[in-house]
């Protein structure tokens, strides 16, 4: 367990060992809320929407007191829920990079390497799988 100030990363090895090491930490402004602690509700902010659908989801008139389509857009809106990431917290503790010594920059840069390769095999998985599923054709 990480005190105060120091972050553990947990990561899988050349030899597919998991390591955990301990870090320096600082907090940073949450990017996934860009630090207001609440964010568009993924189950429809992450869908992309025609001009006509937009429309049609999200009509432009007074219902109940509000505008469905300002809500949508509105920080804190309606639509918004707590953010994902940081739990409403509005900051994010992240490895402080200033304060690693010289091991720490090696090992650091062993779990930068390994996130970028999951992220890269996530998204592979997700283009099979998409395609699998049928892709959607202009």
């Amino acid at each position: 367990m990480s005190r105060q100030g120091e972050i553990e990363l947990t990561w899988t090895n050349e030899d597919g060992d998991e390591v955990t090491h301990t870090f320096p930490s600082t907090n940073e402004v949450c990017e996934r809320c860009e630090g207001y602690g609440t964010h568009l509700n993924s189950n429809i902010g992450s869908y992309g929407y025609s001009a006509e659908e937009f429309a049609e989801s999200f009509p432009d008139d007074n219902l109940m007191g509000y505008n469905p389509r300002e809500e949508y857009f509105k920080r804190g809106g309606i639509y918004d829920v707590t953010c994902e990431e940081c739990n409403g917290n509005k900051v994010v503790e992240v490895v402080d990079e200033d304060k690693l010594n010289e091991e720490q920059k090696k090992l650091f840069a062993k779990y930068e390497e390994y996130m970028e390769e999951k992220a890269a095999d996530e998204a592979a998985d997700l283009r099979t799988r998409w395609v699998k599923d049928g892709c959607p054709r202009d």
